[in-house]
């Protein structure tokens, strides 16, 4: 037919064209859709510095005391020598390493850690390394719990009215008690000021008194003339507590 005709003069006519304007040609009609593009290479950052743990945990400690020593470890995984610009550590927590500004690559260095709590109640914390590792700052978290006795008293006051002399009043009772958070030490429980020797007290109090427990005192008047008598009921306990005292008054007659 007339189209396979022309077709195959088409082709005859191509192949007579010299080899560089075929080549040339061909090079032509290469698409630029069938062209490949190369995106860039992703970076990734290594760290070359490991920390033997991210939290520690003290659990409680009495106010204003020293807990046991809990260690981090401060190692140089890397190719290169770590500077170390600081160590810093919150309030209620203290430290002491021996990191000595810098670590070559495969060493280690502790860092010592304790809890000195200031006041009661749940108390958090950071530790923060700073150093020439691109992960930096590095972050420990801290926590402790303060805890403390506190001695509470019935009352501050005994007034025992009127009593003849060389007899002895009916008792009244002081209950004395630990409404902290730790044991109370009771150092001792006695009588002082101005006529201690006109009265008298026996208890049942323990020298720990333990969290939420209670013992009583008691107390009596026995005056040995007449006039106006007073004296103190003093409950000497261990630091962090407080120690109290009870007023008492009576009037022998």
């Amino acid at each position: 037919s007339a189209s396979i005709s022309d077709e195959s003069a088409a082709l005859r006519a191509r192949s007579a064209l010299p080899c560089r304007f075929r080549s040339s040609m061909a090079r032509r009609s290469v698409s630029p859709s069938s062209t490949t593009s190369t995106s860039p290479a992703a970076t990734q950052v290594v760290s070359g510095i490991s920390l033997s743990t991210t939290s520690l945990l003290f659990g409680n400690q009495l106010v204003g005391t020293t807990s046991a020593t809990q260690q981090v470890t401060l190692a140089n995984v890397g190719t290169t020598t770590l500077t170390i610009n600081s160590i810093q550590w919150s309030a209620n927590f203290s430290d002491s390493n021996n990191c000595n500004g810098s670590l070559r690559p495969g060493a280690s260095c502790r860092i010592n850690v304790r809890f000195v709590p200031t006041t009661t109640g749940v108390l958090t914390g950071t530790l923060t390394i700073t150093d020439s590792d691109v992960t930096s700052p590095q972050v420990v978290t801290l926590t402790g719990t303060g805890v403390a006795p506190v001695l509470s008293l019935s009352t501050n006051a005994l007034p025992f009215g009127n009593q003849a002399v060389n007899t002895t009043s009916a008792s009244q009772t002081v209950l004395v008690s630990n409404t902290g958070t730790a044991p109370l030490i009771i150092n001792n429980i006695a009588l002082n000021g101005a006529n201690p020797n006109q009265f008298t007290q026996n208890n049942n109090c323990p020298g720990t008194l333990a969290v939420g427990a209670s013992c009583t005192v008691n107390v009596a008047f026995r005056p040995r003339s007449r006039g106006n008598k007073s004296a103190n009921l003093n409950v000497n306990v261990a630091a962090p507590a407080t120690s109290k005292s009870v007023a008492l008054t009576g009037t022998g007659i």
